[in-house]
């Protein structure tokens, strides 16, 4: 057995699915239009890249499935796969959490490689044939690591985008041969005595021909070039191995997978293990485990540990790992999403941890030490600046301190001037020094964006001077379809405040186009997004919209925002939906946090209510009193209106 593929799973049925089908993908390989392989050339690789390659199964690997729930529901969907490959199933070891269940799937691992794979993840179609590929070329090396491709989507969405690309490529090489070929089909139609719009079957059939075989030219020409790409990578590659004795080039692969998989990380959270393939006899060599007491930051002291004893690498980028964001952190947050005040002490601990079990002269240790000072100079600092909790500027600030005097000085002074100055203020404890420079550096920053960018500038004015001015009791801001009319529900409260009201109050309409809106009654319109925009966000007491409201707006306590909403809420919206493919990531997380700021939501009926209840999570007052925009029909004139 190859690999013995670690899967911890405590929650997330429909994602565990996503997962284990990706597996069985692996033995009976499809294109991404889910028509099975044959097993013939194919030009489409993994995220869609056109490549020629073997469509080979995989078939030497086993599952090991670590229960932290056990429940009835979840074997039933295991058993589904139990005859397509080996599963092994452990769903009693000690402990609790993702690290106790990946160390119990190592003691019941019997692949000759350990490798991780998340349950709300899943493997590209030929993943491990790919990483498969890089060990025979490398005489199966300690460790193999492929490329992360990260998704919003479930599987069959992130597929469907996939395909969707690869048919947007085929379309454009067409048009690019029908430009190419244009001129010749002219002149065939000109010596044949045909007109242009000719249907005769032979020459449709015919042109059809040359068309495809364009096509074919322009498709071969790029895989050439690419190929050609590749092998001239190749070749440079055989010659720096040719260059250098075997233990200089194994070196440079040691630092290579350490750059990618340590240090090109965005942050020690971001260090994974995931898509690393490690060597069961290294790993029970060197007794390598991951700590169980650290829930956030538990797979950089394994990673680290691993890249540090092995003794041969292998990148195999051709092998994809597709990474899934979830797009319900509210409900449904992965360990990633996870808001949590003990982040900075588990931090601190998986640090030292790791840096304990490496010597000071080890290249792993050393990028380790570098990502620890940029997240001092870049994360650390900010929140002496920002943060209200004075443990920051207190004891947290003692303790970066302490480990700051563990970092040789040789890696302290790889740093640019700026982070060698914090660091200087770190060891002599002078969080006043700190302060200044970490608030010099924010404000040379926030000028200089406010010079180039007008939506910083307007944000800046915004937060600094206009919100410091008072709520206007009798000021009313009404928006629909984020500016771009005047009507739906806004309009219908807007007239009968006008008509009811009249001079009382202050009545501003948000437009995108100011000056092409027709709207009765006395009334101020202000450009959507302009400072002026803004001025009178901050200051209008009432907000009537039918829409989203912007999200820089800050709703003050005074202030109360009636979303009246423009429709029946009969397709999925928000949190109703899985995958969201017209809106932007992190949808739900936005409008979760619009919604907050909502104090009334009108309902046309209770099918309404209880829909806008689930799809925006909504607890607020609900005024179930029909639309505004419907009371036309109810007036008692509305014949003669209709007239």
């Amino acid at each position: 057995m190859k690999y013995s593929i670690i899967i911890p799973f405590k929650r997330g049925k429909e994602y565990l699915r996503d997962c284990l089908e990706s597996l069985a993908e692996q033995i009976a390989y499809k294109y991404l239009d889910g028509t099975p392989g044959r097993g013939e050339p194919t030009v489409v690789d993994n995220d869609g890249v056109e490549r020629l390659y073997e469509t080979q199964p995989y078939r030497d690997f086993e599952a090991v499935i670590v229960l932290d729930e056990p429940l009835d529901d979840v074997r039933l969907l295991i058993k589904e796969f139990e005859g397509r490959f080996p599963i092994t199933v452990v769903d009693e070891f000690k402990g609790t959490g993702v690290s106790a269940a990946r160390n119990a799937g190592i003691a019941h691992a019997q692949g000759e490689y350990v490798y991780f794979l998340d349950s709300d993840d899943f493997l590209h179609v030929d993943a491990l044939f790919r990483m498969s590929e890089g060990g025979e070329e490398n005489e199966d090396p300690d460790i193999l690591y492929g490329k992360k491709i990260w998704s919003w989507y479930s599987r069959s969405g992130y597929l469907a985008v996939q395909l969707k690309k690869q048919e947007e490529r085929e379309a454009e090489r067409e048009q690019q041969a029908r430009r190419r070929v244009g001129l010749k089909l002219f002149f065939n139609r000109l010596f044949k005595g045909k007109n242009a719009d000719s249907d005769d079957e032979d020459d449709n059939d015919e042109e059809d021909k040359i068309i495809a075989e364009a096509v074919q030219k322009i498709r071969n020409k790029q895989l050439a070039e690419k190929a050609g790409e590749k092998s001239d990578k190749r070749e440079e590659d055989e010659k720096l191995r040719l260059k250098l004795a075997e233990e200089e080039y194994e070196d440079l692969r040691r630092k290579n997978a350490t750059r990618i998989l340590v240090y090109n990380r965005n942050g020690i959270g971001n260090i994974s293990v995931l898509h690393v393939a490690v060597k069961r006899s290294v790993v029970q060599e060197h007794d390598i485990t991951f700590p169980e007491d650290i829930r956030y930051y538990a797979d950089s002291r394994f990673v680290c540990e691993a890249l540090h004893y092995a003794k041969t690498f292998r990148k195999c980028y051709r092998s994809r790992y597709v990474k899934r964001r979830h797009n319900d952190p509210i409900n449904f947050p992965s360990i990633a999403q996870e808001n949590s005040e003990n982040r900075f002490d588990e931090l601190v601990k998986a640090y030292e941890e790791t840096m304990d079990r490496l010597p000071e002269t080890s290249t792993v240790r050393f990028m380790f030490d570098l990502k620890f000072i940029f997240y001092y100079t870049g994360f650390y600092v900010k929140q002496i600046r920002r943060s209200g909790s004075d443990a920051w500027r207190t004891d947290r600030f003692e303790t970066m301190r302490r480990i700051m005097a563990k970092i040789p000085v040789s890696t302290r002074k790889q740093v640019g001037i700026y982070k060698r100055r914090h660091i200087k203020a770190l060891l002599a404890g002078d969080v006043d020094k700190a302060y200044k420079l970490v608030t010099r550096r924010l404000a040379v920053r926030k000028a200089w964006k406010c010079v180039i960018s007008q939506p910083t500038r307007r944000k800046a004015i915004y937060e600094h001077i206009f919100l410091k001015k008072p709520v206007e009791a009798k000021w009313i801001l009404f928006e629909c379809f984020f500016g771009k009319s005047y009507g739906d529900n806004p309009k219908g409260i807007y007239e009968y405040v006008a008509k009811n009201l009249g001079p009382e109050y202050r009545l501003i309409w948000s437009m995108e186009k100011p000056g092409k809106s027709s709207i009765p009654f006395e009334h101020k319109t202000v450009r959507r997004g302009s400072l002026r925009y803004a001025y009178y966000v901050a200051r209008c007491k009432f907000f009537v919209f039918n829409t989203k409201q912007p999200g820089w707006m800050k709703k003050r306590d005074e202030q109360v925002f009636l979303e009246t909403w423009h429709g029946t809420p009969l397709k999925r919206l928000a949190f109703d939906m899985e995958d969201n493919f017209s809106a932007a990531p992190g949808y739900k997380k936005q409008i979760y946090g619009l919604t907050r700021k909502w104090d009334y939501l009108v309902s046309a009926n209770a099918f309404s209510t209880e829909r806008f209840r689930s799809c925006f999570m909504y607890n607020g007052k609900m005024l179930e009193y029909g639309y505004p925009r419907n009371d036309i029909l109810h007036r008692p004139d509305r014949d003669e209106l209709a007239a």
